[in-house]
């Protein structure tokens, strides 16, 4: 099966929990590394079998070509962004106040998003030329929000972390929690 994969690897985990929860491995695709437009056309022109994606790009294949959607990540996985700060910057005690102050920032605009998807997608609609239809069907279904970085959050990424490097798609084994950024003083 050759299978249309992201460019930047942003989805793996759900890539490789999919195919294992289906009875298939990671070695049993032939991924292609494609950016999102050239994914899409290869999908729509039947060049491959299967498209990992995320919004608006998935939005924009189900209001265009109506495909068959096989798995989506929340049945797999819980699913979470993540902002990083290098490493030198968050290490600095006086440079806590910044990043404090910008995630209550960054909450603060994903409350509003959160109360005003309407406004979302039209703006995003605006800026990125994506059909309308396609931003709103996005912004519906996103998550707005900014979360604590929770223990068992920290332990599904050590999971996949793990399950990457048994696989060879990392080379080394990592301690995930090693780069979790806390405040001074907890």
């Amino acid at each position: 099966m050759l299978c249309a994969k992201p460019l930047d690897w942003d989805a793996p985990v759900t890539e490789v929990l999919s195919l294992e929860a289906n009875g298939l491995t990671f070695a049993d695709i032939e991924p292609v590394y494609l950016a999102p437009a050239d994914a899409g056309a290869a999908f729509s022109s039947d060049n491959v079998d299967a498209w990992s994606i995320w919004d608006p790009f998935l939005a924009i294949a189900e209001v265009q070509h109506e495909p068959t959607v096989l798995v989506r990540a929340p049945e797999v996985i819980t699913v979470n962004t993540y902002f990083l700060g290098n490493s030198a910057f968050a290490a600095e005690p006086d440079n806590a106040p910044v990043i404090e102050g910008t995630l209550a920032a960054l909450a603060d605009s994903a409350a509003w998003a959160d109360a005003n998807r309407d406004k979302v997608a039209e703006a995003l609609h605006e800026v990125t030329g994506v059909p309308l239809e396609a931003q709103e069907l996005a912004a519906e279904r996103a998550e707005f929000g900014i979360f604590p970085l929770t223990p068992e959050i920290v332990a599904g990424q050590q999971e996949t972390a793990d399950r990457f490097f048994d696989l060879g798609l990392i080379p080394n084994a990592i301690r995930v929690e090693d780069a979790v950024w806390a405040a001074p003083g907890g």
